[in-house]
């Protein structure tokens, strides 16, 4: 699809464009919370209990109130990581691109419409 026939579209959403994309990034936080909790190694399920979805606008987060969880991600000196945020967040941009290309292109669109 040519830039200018994509500008129009977008124009044409004009007040509803960010309803639209604030649809789009709830979608993609609740992907990847579900992902997360799907993901995340459990041994006493805290880490797994501790996990929320948080969103402003057109910013949506994941969060857990335990410090220990960057170790779990990455990984330490003695123990292997096991990512679960990751797989959380590419999930969560998949379900973005899907849900952006139905808002702009008016569900004719694909995620090969929106580049990364």
């Amino acid at each position: 699809m040519e830039i200018l026939g994509m500008c129009r579209r977008l124009e044409a959403l004009a007040g509803d464009w960010e309803r639209a994309m604030a649809g789009a990034v709830f979608a993609a936080t609740r992907k990847a919370l579900e992902t997360a909790r799907e993901e995340v190694p459990v041994d006493t399920g805290a880490l797994k209990d501790s996990l929320q979805m948080a969103q402003a606008g057109l910013e949506g987060s994941i969060q857990t109130g335990k410090e220990y969880a960057v170790y779990v991600e990455l990984g330490t000196a003695r123990s292997a990581a096991q990512p679960f945020l990751r797989p959380a967040f590419l999930a969560g941009a998949e379900t973005f691109r899907r849900e952006a290309a139905a808002a702009i292109f008016g569900g004719g669109g694909t995620t090969d419409d929106i580049q990364e």
